[in-house]
């Protein structure tokens, strides 16, 4: 058996979850307890994606995805289980003779269907607490989504709206791409960090 399919039997183990990486959420949104929807904030602070992309109809759709090592697989069992939705997908499980050859594979949850987002994933999204720049992603997030639901059911589509939603595009993207000058990063960020480190165990300068 291949690296591939023994990881996929793998993740595939228990059998419920299988229907649920296809489509319709299992669970009811009042139904999450308020530790499943802590912990569910906290990894997705720490490990989610929250993205759009173009489609051939130049419309932007939303994308959700998460990332872990092969050896944390529990981590997509529990995502998968609690969102009721979704897809688990393998990353660096080509071959060795292949370029994308990764001696530590990765599974990635990924969610993308328009229809599941807005009726399964934002009820759910929407009761957790993000605390990251993820709780600024999200609210762009979440907007592109219902634009993008309200695109697909109007005939005509006017033009401000497909402008609306690139624009959300390109916020989303300037959000992950930010970064600290390099002049600034040698000149005075090694000291700022100092300061924000100390300030956070809340001594004084040192």
């Amino acid at each position: 058996m291949s690296l591939g399919k023994a990881i996929g039997a793998t993740i595939w183990a228990s059998g419920d979850l299988g229907e649920m990486a296809f489509g319709a959420s299992a669970v009811k949104v009042e139904e999450k307890s308020e530790k499943e929807l802590g912990w569910l904030a906290g990894i997705v602070d720490g490990e989610g994606c929250f993205g759009s992309r173009r489609t051939q109809r130049q419309c932007f759709l939303p994308r959700f995805s998460l990332t872990s090592r092969y050896d944390d697989q529990e981590i997509q069992r529990e995502i998968l289980r609690i969102m009721g939705c979704g897809k688990i997908y393998l990353n660096g499980c080509k071959g060795r003779a292949s370029k994308l050859y990764n001696k530590c594979p990765q599974f990635y949850y990924d969610l993308r269907n328009l229809k599941v987002i807005l009726t399964a994933a934002i009820p759910i999204f929407d009761r957790c607490e993000f605390r990251s720049k993820k709780k600024e992603e999200y609210v762009l997030w979440r907007k592109l989504a219902f634009l993008a639901g309200e695109w697909y059911q109007i005939k005509h589509r006017p033009a401000e709206v497909v402008q609306e939603m690139e624009l959300l595009h390109v916020e989303l993207g300037d959000i992950k791409s930010r970064a600290i000058p390099v002049n600034e990063m040698y000149d005075y960020h090694w000291v700022a960090l100092k300061k924000a480190v100390n300030a956070l165990n809340g001594v004084g300068p040192r």
